[in-house]
């Protein structure tokens, strides 16, 4: 009798540790030597990388606003640079390399090729000046 009631005894204690490890499993068990259980530890964590995924969603957007922006100013450059040539940079480069090529073009004898294309090329660079 004395053994059976060993036995029951035991097993009252390890359903005891049952219970509580299964008490501990729900509530999330506490960290060792705190008051805040595991779960508590990582919902705080979740919540903090949760911050920081919007943190970087906003600065991703602003990106995307300035890149956007960015093409933007681009391609208006490149419309206002379609119109003037490669190698002038200011209006006085352009009309000295007009006053270049006339005299150019008065003093010097070439084939009417060349002629024809030094006098486009002049057409070219004064229809550039008002884009200047």
């Amino acid at each position: 009798m004395r053994d059976l009631d060993k036995k029951a005894e035991e097993l009252k204690i390890t359903v005891e540790d049952a219970k509580y490890k299964r008490r501990q499993v729900y509530e999330g068990g506490k960290v060792e030597g705190e008051n805040v259980t595991y779960r508590e530890v990582i919902t705080e964590r979740i919540e903090e990388v949760k911050k920081f995924r919007t943190d970087k969603k906003q600065h991703l957007d602003r990106l995307y606003v300035l890149k956007d922006r960015q093409r933007e100013i681009d391609t208006q450059k490149m419309n206002y640079q379609q119109n003037i040539p490669r190698n002038y940079h200011t209006a006085d480069d352009v009309n000295q390399a007009i006053k270049a090529k006339k005299k150019l073009y008065e003093t010097t004898s070439m084939s009417s090729q060349e002629e024809k294309r030094l006098l486009k090329e002049i057409e070219n660079l004064q229809k550039s000046l008002p884009d200047m």
